[in-house]
């Protein structure tokens, strides 16, 4: 007897594309929500909420002012994943606890930190805990059950928006004209050298966000058209932008790579000596060509001009100086924020401080050091958990993240940054190469089986 064509089609026997769940309609609906609240946070910066009257990182107005737009996207997603789905919503917390483990417990983290900020230092102080770190959980918890075609489109559609970002940074650059006024509260704020702020709401913003999918678009090296395309547009858009960190870093890796990438291919005798020497002339040529590009087109002028060790950078090392004036109960439990700028302003009096441009110590001076310890290796846990097994490149722009986020007190304000690396890294294992594919196949036949919600219990109270 011959079996009907579909029941003998392999697609019908083949594990699901998405680790979890098949595509149901609202399955991809929580996805596209997702996808729009990100999309969001690319294009309308916080400068343009207060503009619009909304404080969003200002004192006074409603709670649900202090809340990005975009987040409520992603709440939204969440809530679709979980009630409209197919799936039991104590189920689909217990598959997501096993499946990622150490991003399940930064969760109950950060949450645990949210009560603990409005328990002991009232309701201030504790939306930028939500924006900056709990809002890329519940990013995660969605698109790790979105189909990889999915992910992948999403992938490209950030860089898409990157990409026009940073064109308009350099038209900025070049007409010496903002879309968006450079806003510091409600303040504008005019620099002694012009930095493009585009879609961002500060230069560093956009430079962040540029350098971390910059060193993502690696994944798409065997892709030459979209990668040469992307490449140098994104790269001279730091110029605009003006961050020193973000230029030396980017340099570094894309010059470590085509060294590295040339050598291995000599080594592995898949290059000819003719075209050994046309690569060599190539990694000589094309930094020359960016140099004369950058001197022509007078690119990234207050790089070249504080291009030393000046006030900022002596203001970072005084940060930690700050730590010593804490008291012991106060590195223990925290101080609150209104503390802490008492803190701030002394040191700024006698000082070189100008700000404590650390997220590391500010938050060890909120939460204390107990606290602290069990976000930071929370934190640190699941940004392994989320790149372990996957593509070198996305080991790299983890570190980038850090090395970024780490000079700067961008991870202890409101942020949207984090948000933007969860994205890159579930979206960049749908582009990188097909192993991740058979890795996801696996794992779909895992999670063919059923996770009881009594998973999330302790051992000792689970039902027989």
């Amino acid at each position: 007897m011959t079996m009907p064509h579909r029941l003998m089609d392999p697609r019908t026997t083949q594990p699901h594309s998405a680790p979890c769940h098949p595509a149901t309609r609202w399955n991809v609906f929580s996805c596209l929500l997702a996808a729009a609240g990100v999309t969001v946070y690319l294009v309308l910066p916080i400068s343009q909420l207060v503009l619009w009257g909304i404080p969003y990182d200002i004192p006074g107005g409603s709670v649900f002012a202090k809340f990005h737009p975009g987040s409520y996207l992603i709440s939204l997603a969440v809530l679709v994943r979980l009630f409209l789905n197919q799936t039991n919503p104590l189920t689909a917390i217990a598959e997501f606890a096993r499946r990622d483990r150490m991003v399940f417990l930064f969760l109950v983290t950060v949450v645990f930190m949210t009560l603990y900020t409005m328990l002991i230092h009232g309701v201030s102080g504790s939306a930028f805990i939500i924006e900056t770190f709990l809002m890329p959980v519940l990013l995660a918890f969605v698109l790790e059950q979105c189909p990889l075609a999915a992910r992948k489109k999403f992938y490209y559609w950030m860089l898409l928006l990157l990409l026009i970002n940073s064109g308009l940074g350099l038209f900025e650059y070049f007409t010496q004209w903002r879309l968006v006024p450079y806003l510091v509260g409600e303040k504008l704020l005019v620099e002694k050298y012009f930095r493009a702020t585009a879609l961002c709401s500060h230069p560093l913003t956009c430079s962040f966000q540029t350098t971390v999918m910059l060193t993502s678009l690696l994944l798409l090296s065997h892709r030459p058209g979209i990668f040469w395309t992307s490449v140098p547009i994104l790269f001279l858009s730091l110029f605009a932008f003006g961050s020193r960190t973000a230029m030396i870093l980017s340099i570094v890796i894309f010059g470590a790579w085509g060294i590295g990438k040339t050598i291995r291919k000599f080594r592995k005798g898949h290059m000819e000596p003719r075209s050994g020497l046309l690569a060599l002339a190539g990694l000589i040529v094309t930094p020359l060509l960016f140099i004369v590009t950058i001197q022509t087109l007078n690119l990234g002028e207050r790089i070249f001009a504080t291009f030393y060790w000046d006030s900022s950078a002596s203001s970072r090392m005084t940060a930690f100086q700050v730590l010593t004036r804490a008291t012991p109960t106060d590195l223990l439990i925290g101080m609150s924020p209104e503390h802490i700028d008492d803190l701030l302003y002394y040191f700024m009096q006698y000082t070189e401080l100008t700000d404590i441009e650390n997220f590391w110590i500010l938050l060890i001076l909120q939460f204390g050091v107990i606290l602290f310890t069990l976000f930071a290796i929370t934190f640190i846990g699941a940004l392994y958990a989320l790149v372990r097994g996957h593509s070198p490149v996305l080991w790299l722009t983890t570190a980038v993240f850090l090395l970024l986020s780490s000079s700067n007190n961008s991870l202890a304000t409101k942020s949207q940054f984090f948000s933007l690396l969860i994205g890159i890294l579930y979206c960049g294992r749908a582009v990188e190469s097909p192993l991740e594919q058979s890795n996801q196949a696996a794992q779909s036949n895992q999670a063919a089986h059923p996770v009881h919600p009594s998973y999330l219990l302790p051992k000792w109270i689970k039902p027989d």
